[in-house]
């Protein structure tokens, strides 16, 4: 069984290559599962490619020639013994000039107006960008950094519902917490 059956991928011409997305397989049956993964187009790659038993299998574009566009894929995991092979799932790939890159869009969540600090200061909200968001960076009002937030899958899966075409958006949802 997969664990999504759509992934989405963002890519501006000439910039770096998006994070590899994670997709899970794992074995709701009996016996030992041994799988392999593929797709029909030559712009994605897995690692790794097959193996035994639940695994994570990290999905990844290879941009090389593509131009500007929208692709579509589709991966399928083949299991000789499972009665529910294969399984497929869709991966969508928009390319984009560094032109038409819109800037991220998101929210504070926490901390809200009037909170009171005692101890330590939950700071939570969420973050979309049509290409990909690989990092919340928090800094003072100084321009001193506090630290690097951690995203969550589905820690807002309103967002993620929200914005399901849009890349990782099912990790929209981010939060750190500073000690005071």
């Amino acid at each position: 069984k997969l664990d999504r059956s759509t992934m989405n991928f963002g890519y501006a011409t000439g910039g770096s290559v998006p994070l590899a997305q994670t997709l899970g397989i794992s074995n709701i049956g009996g016996g030992t599962l041994s799988w392999s993964i593929a797709s029909d187009v030559s712009w994605l790659a897995f690692t790794p490619a097959s193996g035994s038993g639940n695994a994570y299998v990290d999905v990844s574009i290879v941009p090389g020639s593509i131009g500007v566009g929208t692709y579509t894929a589709n991966i399928t995991v083949t299991s000789s013994g499972a009665v529910n092979s294969p399984q497929t799932m869709t991966v969508k790939l928009v390319v984009k000039s560094y032109s038409q890159d819109s800037p991220p869009f998101g929210d504070f969540a926490t901390p809200t107006d009037g909170y009171v600090i005692s101890g330590s200061l939950p700071i939570t909200g969420w973050v979309l960008d049509d290409i990909e968001v690989s990092s919340v960076k928090l800094y003072y009002g100084n321009g001193s950094h506090i630290g690097n937030a951690v995203f969550v899958e589905g820690a807002r899966s309103d967002i993620g519902e929200a914005y399901p075409d849009y890349p990782r958006s099912a990790f929209a949802g981010w939060g750190y917490m500073m000690l005071s």
